[in-house]
């Protein structure tokens, strides 16, 4: 189970971390992007979004279904994290 847990982590995070340095770009006040440049990198920022929710939604049913409902809390915790995260 904490092999399945790790793997799974790693995988959130690392999309995540996609998603995280779109957004730093995106929002990077010393840079000033043309209005085309502008429009790739909101729709970047976006799609890595979706690209993150869908692999939360993805890894789902493979970690609530660890045995002795250790996943439960653990996939709890990654979208509470993910929503905190975005609230910032």
């Amino acid at each position: 189970n904490i092999k399945i847990i790790k793997l799974t982590t790693e995988g959130i995070s690392d999309v995540y971390q996609l998603f995280s340095d779109s957004l730093a770009r995106y929002l990077d006040p010393k840079v000033h992007y043309s209005e085309t440049q502008l429009r790739d990198l909101r729709e970047q920022v976006l799609n890595r979004f979706d690209d993150v929710i869908s692999t939360i939604i993805a890894q789902q049913p493979l970690v609530l279904n660890l045995a002795q409902s250790a996943g439960l809390p653990f996939y709890c915790h990654c979208c509470a994290l993910f929503v905190a995260a975005h609230c910032d």
